[in-house]
């Protein structure tokens, strides 16, 4: 080939790879992404499923005993509410490679293997766990931090004094890398009992309380009203009911006495018939819930309102002789100041009866209905890590 044959070829050459370019799309600027968070509060367990087609997902799961489970935006699990009724759900959004992080605590889980019932993580999510749990796909996060823990006694032998003291994670961040802008994730579910269940978005979310960063918060929460001081006998309930739900038996448990506030110590009553360290095959709590003293509260707030005293006298003595029980040894003092003062108030109602204020009847037994029940979203039962799902 000569010399302008040459230079012909890589004009044309050069003509044509000139139109391609302009055929092309403009270059995009880079993606930005940020870090979000899963905050999964209380009592859970994590696992991963053999059956399922998808590696990149682990799923905790959370007997339906004495709690309820909901998940929310925002990262502040104390602000619980609503909640999911037994059977398998999915959170899903999309995640990308994990960014650099800075050092965190590591989980503190209780590992439970399942070597000898090798169908226990098939049975509890599948026909065999049917409205005995609750349990949620998540995306496999980049990594783990322990963000609350607990303090307890756990032992295949009885529990004394040279037992030693185990520190476990009740309150877990999973964090991920997504794209900024990206779709809100979306959480789908098929329900035990057969009813349809409506797709709903859960944005990630800043909270006003901390943790403020982005993140969902996914929250098995004590719905029911008192507290055992002595014993903390609600979370070991739920530590029966975990344990039970993965076939596990013969441990024995303690958990250390709470003071006023509900705040763990490190004292610990050894005197079994006052605090069973047997775990427990029965899983029926004569419970009281917070919901059902609401509606009771409601109801009187609903007869001051068209100025009938004598029921609402009757309906607070009886909320008084419910609620004061549920405390182990004694209520608070400011529950039971605000049931006398109540009562003392319908007294002086009904002798003089008076046109109420307006505004005032939504003010009765407020006290009562904020203290009505602790309400833990971080149930000091230890979360269990089933087979090393969270390595």
């Amino acid at each position: 080939m000569n010399h302008h044959s040459s230079l012909s070829v890589s004009l044309w050459v050069a003509l044509v790879s000139g139109l391609a370019l302009l055929a092309l799309p403009a270059v995009s600027h880079a993606d930005t992404y940020k870090e979000v968070e899963v905050h999964v509060a209380g009592p859970w367990a994590y696992a991963t499923d053999p059956n399922s087609a998808n590696s990149n997902q682990i799923v905790v799961v959370s007997p339906n005993v004495n709690h309820l489970m909901t998940v929310i935006t925002g990262g502040d699990a104390q602000a619980y509410s609503g909640k999911l009724d037994p059977g398998i759900y999915t959170l899903s959004f999309t995640t990308v490679s994990c960014a650099k992080h800075r050092p965190v605590a590591p989980p503190h889980l209780y590992d439970v293997p399942t070597t000898t019932i090798p169908s226990a993580v098939s049975d509890v999510l599948g026909a065999k766990g049917k409205d005995k749990r609750v349990a949620i796909y998540l995306p496999k996060p980049c990594y783990y931090e322990s963000y609350r823990e607990t303090n307890l006694k756990i032992s295949t032998a009885a529990i004394d004094e040279r037992t030693p003291e185990g520190n476990y994670t009740i309150w877990m961040v999973l964090h991920y890398t997504i794209v900024d802008g990206a779709n809100p994730p979306a959480l789908s579910g098929k329900l035990d009992s057969g009813n349809p269940f409506s797709p709903t978005s859960v944005p990630f979310s800043n909270s006003t309380m901390p943790p403020t960063s982005s993140a969902i918060s996914v929250v098995a929460y004590y719905a029911n009203v008192g507290e055992d001081y002595a014993c903390d006998s609600h979370s070991a309930m739920h530590l029966d009911a975990s344990m039970s739900l993965w076939s596990q038996t013969g441990t024995f448990r303690l958990l250390p006495e709470l003071d006023s506030k509900g705040n763990q110590s490190h004292r610990y009553n050894y005197d079994t018939t006052k605090c069973p360290q047997a775990m427990s095959v029965s899983m029926n709590e004569n419970a009281v819930t917070a919901e059902s003293l609401l509606k009771q509260i409601e109801g009187i707030r609903a007869d001051l309102t068209n100025s009938m005293f004598d029921p609402a006298t009757g309906k607070t003595l009886k909320l008084k002789a419910t609620m004061l029980p549920l405390w182990k040894p004694a209520a608070p003092v400011e529950l039971k100041k605000d049931l006398d003062q109540a009562l003392a108030t319908l007294q002086d109602l009904q002798a003089r009866h008076p046109t109420l204020p307006p505004g005032w009847v939504s003010q009765f037994l407020i006290v009562t209905e904020y203290d009505r029940a602790p309400g833990r979203a971080d149930c000091h039962a230890m979360q269990l890590n089933i087979d090393s799902a969270v390595p």
